[in-house]
């Protein structure tokens, strides 16, 4: 009977009908004052919000060692981090554990490993709905701000080919997990979309650069002469698995650097007041607009499929002729 009640308790925490934002439990603010000292107005700039859990693997003690690290990898890029918030919360048990939303292989025929249709429809609804709660209405420019959130428990999970060639559905845990704009597109709430979690107490200042890579760059692991894996390690990159840090320019290295310094979720301060880089026109699929410069010349190393139906299911409008859209802004 203690088991069947809990199991209840789970279900109705996790249920739509729940008022999940009332199951947050603010228990303290950390001061962040001093972390920010040093920032240039007119320098592009993303907004760091910390969501540790009391339940949860990491410390903030942890986080404040990884912070001067994290900063200096980025430094070459011209971006800097301002800590916005950080504070310890509560939440219900059942929301320490995610599993990923399963959806359909890819086909046989896509074009480009970004061209994913029905691999990512959307994030499992549970883990949409804590993400919501926990992120809540920061203030200003929050939908535009990077989300850490302190989990215990996250699997990602992949479509990969095997030796014969078929799909199979691979699943792994993770010390931390981001959501890159590509995977989802459209179906990722603004909200949500600068969600990254962070579950191992070994965390270390490269694997949350790595993360914000994801976020910001948005791609998968690639590298200089690395076409995008599920999974892939070497010596050099930061977006691939292993030390490396480097965050490769031009064709030779994909346009990282240029497509991260275009990112939605930076911004500059220009007399007084943010401006924020452009937004995702079609929901930040791997092509969008957004990291277009002239009907000549775009920031991405695949090419885009060209099947109207294939395009349409990747979430591609008009990236290829240039044209405006109507749309309005792996771990």
């Amino acid at each position: 009977m203690k088991h069947l009640l809990s199991a209840v308790v789970a279900l109705l925490l996790l249920s739509p009908l729940a008022s999940a934002q009332d199951e947050v439990v603010h228990k303290l603010d950390y001061d962040v004052s001093g972390l920010n000292q040093g920032l240039v107005p007119d320098r592009l700039t993303c907004d760091l919000h910390f969501h540790m859990t009391k339940e949860g693997n990491i410390t903030w003690e942890k986080v404040l060692e990884l912070l001067p690290k994290l900063r200096e990898i980025f430094e070459p890029t011209g971006i800097q981090f301002r800590v916005a918030s950080a504070r310890l919360i509560e939440i219900p048990e059942a929301w320490h554990t995610h599993t990923p939303k399963r959806g359909d292989p890819p086909s046989d025929d896509r074009s480009s490993f970004y061209a994913l249709p029905g691999q990512m429809k959307a994030l499992a609804p549970a883990t949409e709905r804590v993400f919501k709660a926990v992120i809540g209405k920061e203030g200003p420019g929050a939908e535009l701000s990077v989300h850490f959130i302190s989990l215990r428990s996250v699997q990602t999970g992949w479509w990969e080919r095997d030796s014969e060639g078929k799909w199979g559905y691979e699943t792994a845990g993770t010390s931390a997990c981001s959501f890159p704009p590509y995977l989802f597109g459209k179906s990722m709430p603004a909200r949500v979309r600068g969600a990254i979690t962070i579950s191992s107490k070994w965390i270390s200042s490269r694997t949350l650069a790595h993360e914000l890579g994801h976020k910001l760059i948005n791609v998968s692991h690639e590298g200089v002469g690395r076409a995008p894996k599920g999974e892939q390690r070497g010596p050099d990159d930061l977006m691939i698995y292993g030390s490396g840090t480097r965050i490769p320019s031009g064709a030779e290295g994909r346009f990282q650097l240029q497509r991260v310094q275009r990112s939605p979720f930076l911004y500059r301060t220009l007399a007084g007041k943010r401006q924020f880089n452009p937004p995702y026109r079609e929901g930040g699929h791997y092509w969008d607009p957004v990291y277009r410069i002239s009907a000549a010349e775009a920031l991405w190393a695949e090419t885009p499929p060209k099947d109207t139906t294939r395009r349409k299911r990747s979430g591609l409008k008009d990236a290829l002729s240039g044209q405006k859209s109507d749309q309005t802004g792996p771990r």
